[in-house]
């Protein structure tokens, strides 16, 4: 299953049309930048099970977690592995308000073609994307 298919399962009726490009930004935005320590790890994998996003991972990913937060590795900086982290942490993320609310933003921004506002937005901080975002979920804009 690519993270495409899972991420639009997570997201739901909502934004089925959510492309590639948003959810590769989003993954930029929320997951962490360099190298990520064993600590982080146990925190996602926590989180994971608190919001229900551990039920509906994919069994790699699932594993994955388990195998980086039990690992005696302390920091993780494999480029590869961290990718595949990065992807764990987007699909956990998507369970929660302030994914979706992001994924939705970037979505509508990107549809509308406003990059050069959506690249300002980003150097202004998370609060304003996550705010469009819960606007656009709560009253979809029309096209």
């Amino acid at each position: 299953m690519t993270l495409l298919a899972v991420a639009l399962e997570r997201l739901g009726s909502l934004y089925t049309e959510a492309s590639e490009e948003a959810l590769r930004l989003a993954e930029d935005i929320l997951a962490p930048a360099g190298p990520i320590p064993r600590k982080t790890i146990r925190g996602l994998l926590g989180r994971a099970l608190r919001n229900g996003a551990w039920k509906t991972l994919p069994r790699e990913t699932r594993a994955l977690l388990l195998a980086a937060a039990r690992s005696p590795v302390r920091v993780y900086r494999s480029p590869r592995l961290l990718a595949l982290l990065r992807r764990a942490w987007l699909l956990v993320e998507l369970a929660t308000m302030r994914g979706k609310a992001v994924v939705a933003a970037l979505t509508h921004l990107l549809a509308r073609g406003v990059a050069q506002g959506l690249y300002s937005l980003l150097r202004r901080g998370l609060d304003k994307l996550i705010a469009i975002g819960i606007q656009v979920l709560n009253n979809p804009w029309l096209r």
